[in-house]
């Protein structure tokens, strides 16, 4: 894909608790059974519910005379992920064995040759709900992380085109990008790549055994170490695949390393490489208290979306927490948000005085906890700064309400969102998510919002200022 599966990681992890129970018909109406997979039974439901509807749509065509034996396992699989994706996108489904359904289905071609396959077609709807941005044959090894996957890369596709520009990351490789003309990160084969304002642009790098040590054994960054030869076939398929992995990671605490283990021997035997590519997972740990033992084969698929999946999930469980920085300069600003189509996501907190440490840290906490949920999205990045501290951004965004407040900044784009409601983890979230789907409207400014260089909060609780004052400026000669 992509950019980076944002929201995958948080859709994946729901997946697992979500189970489905035997039906007896093939997709119950809505508000029964376990699913929320909207059968669309007549035209005029399609075109109310569909086509006047803002949300991106995935509809399968079925026939429910022809199609029972692929349905058995792709239809529970269908209403699992309806089940997971509520509220972010919608899942229909419409029978082809019913006169209605085949006048929904000719408006998409999604009934041609159906009379001689046994499988179901799927399209996927965005914007323009007349032209299916995919239409696929749901072939019985379709799992649901790849439905997942569809769905979230044509909503960060949509989110790209609303802020009026090219979807990052939605190509293959370096020469697409050039021949684009993308001022993206950069696709350098060294993880020390950076833009011109300092930030890592990829966690890709190439190694060699003198930096094996250094980079992987007494680093404290979860490390995924390819081995690979120059003739290998399926090393080949994997660069491209490994290096848009880093691109999409270049903001995590991570490092994907590249190793030629034929010019490498003595690491091949230590890892027992005997086979290429192979690939192997390091934890994350302090310095110097990983081994060779600590590495692990890496289970997840060999694709630039299940290396950030499987990368992000050890990052979970042994990676090292990455601090939401403080808004203290310009600089930073720009090295934090700048990037085509990144959206810098930047919280207002109380003052010192109003909240106490421990008030900010658990607002900080919070802020963290809404980060994890889009990680692996290069789209994103947050910030934190003291409300009252940066005047000219409080007024270009117009955060006239209190503190705590949050905006959504895209620099590039010159557009920003402000999130009203209850600063709570779930309401954030549900705010960036509906940038991401295109729901929440974005608002134009003229330039980037002028920013205070400022000492950074130093931990502590706020000392109240005490004003000293002459009591004689007060009274009268003679009244003290």
């Amino acid at each position: 894909m992509n950019i980076f599966a944002f929201l995958l990681s948080f859709l994946l992890l729901s997946l697992r608790t979500t189970t489905t129970t035997a039906q007896t018909t093939i997709y119950p109406p809505e508000g029964e059974g376990d699913g929320n997979v909207i059968v669309l039974d007549t035209y005029n439901d399609f075109e109310n519910q569909v086509l006047k509807n803002d949300f991106i749509w995935m509809i399968q065509f079925y026939d429910s005379s022809k199609h029972r034996s692929s349905l058995k396992t792709l239809a529970p699989m269908y209403m699992q992920v309806s089940q997971v994706v509520k509220g972010l996108f919608n899942l229909g489904a419409v029978d082809l064995a019913t006169e209605e359904g085949k006048r929904i289905a000719s408006d998409y071609a999604a009934d041609d040759d159906n009379a001689n396959n046994d499988k179901p077609k799927i399209i996927i709807l965005t914007e323009n709900k007349k032209n299916p941005v995919e239409t696929f044959v749901a072939e019985d090894s379709l799992q649901p992380q790849e439905i997942l996957g569809k769905l979230t890369k044509y909503a960060s596709t949509l989110l790209s085109q609303r802020l009026g520009g090219e979807p990052p990351h939605l190509v293959d490789n370096a020469n697409d990008y050039e021949k684009r003309g993308e001022k993206a990160r950069s696709s350098s084969d060294t993880s020390s790549s950076s833009s011109s304002s300092g930030k890592r642009s990829t966690a890709f790098t190439r190694l060699k055994g003198s930096d094996f040590d250094d980079k992987v054994l007494n680093s404290p960054q979860v490390v995924l170490v390819a081995f690979t030869a120059a003739w290998c076939g399926h090393c080949k398929k994997l660069e491209p695949e490994f290096k848009q992995a880093g691109k999409s990671l270049a903001g995590e605490d991570v490092l994907l390393a590249w190793v030629d283990a034929e010019q490498e021997p003595d690491l091949a035997r230590t890892y027992g490489v005997q086979g290429f590519p192979t690939i192997k997972l390091f934890p994350g740990g302090g310095r110097g208290t990983k081994t060779a033992e600590d590495a692990k084969d890496f289970r997840h698929e060999r694709t630039a979306q299940g290396i950030v999946e499987g990368v992000l999930e050890e990052v979970g469980k042994s990676g090292v927490p990455k601090e939401i920085p403080e808004l203290t300069s310009m600089a930073l600003l720009k090295d934090e948000c700048q990037g085509t189509n990144h959206i810098c996501v930047i919280a207002a907190l109380p003052h010192i005085l109003d909240s106490g440490a421990d008030g900010r840290n658990k607002y900080r906490d919070l802020v963290s906890s809404v980060s994890k949920s889009f990680k692996g999205i290069g789209a994103f990045s947050f910030m934190w700064f003291e409300g009252g501290s940066q005047p000219g951004l409080l007024k270009a965004f117009d955060l006239t309400f209190g503190f705590p407040a949050l905006v959504a900044f895209s620099m590039d784009r010159q557009a920003f969102a402000v999130f009203h409601g209850s600063f709570s983890e779930k309401k954030i979230s549900a705010f960036l998510h509906g940038i991401t789907t295109g729901r929440q409207k974005t608002t134009q400014i003229d330039s980037v919002p002028e920013i205070s260089t400022v000492e950074p909060w130093d931990g502590q609780d706020g000392a109240p200022v005490e004003e000293e004052f002459d009591l004689s400026d007060f009274f009268d000669e003679g009244e003290l």
